[in-house]
């Protein structure tokens, strides 16, 4: 993906799971438990933490990293990056449904507040 033509932060978000017939999946930043998944982008560079995916927007410090830092940082304008996505799935569903899943992931660039 391509960050527009303003330097940002970028955040980061995604929905509940759903599949027809079948009881949803909500995201957490936790050890899933019953209908609950665990979405990370994990960061080019080991040494530093995954940044979790929930339903509140999280600063993305991962998909456009070009040097190692956990930090929120403004991304130049026109950077590329590729997430590298990792999900865990729940421990125990309440219901097996062999339909397809879907949810969304969200990016949002937000530009800088100039004080203009």
């Amino acid at each position: 993906m391509t960050l527009g033509e303003v330097s940002s932060l970028v955040d980061v978000a995604t929905t509940t799971m759903t599949a027809t017939g079948g009881t949803p999946w909500t995201p957490c930043d936790c050890t899933p438990g019953q209908d609950q998944f665990k979405l990370n982008i994990v960061h080019p560079f080991g040494s530093i933490a995954a940044v979790p995916v929930t339903a509140t927007p999280t600063c993305d410090t991962a998909t456009f990293a070009t040097t190692p830092t956990g930090a929120c940082v403004t991304i130049a304008a026109n950077s590329t990056g590729s997430p590298n996505l990792r999900i865990t799935g729940p421990s125990v569903v309440s219901s097996n449904v062999t339909a397809s899943w879907s949810h969304t992931i969200t990016w949002r660039a937000m530009p800088p507040n100039t004080g203009a």
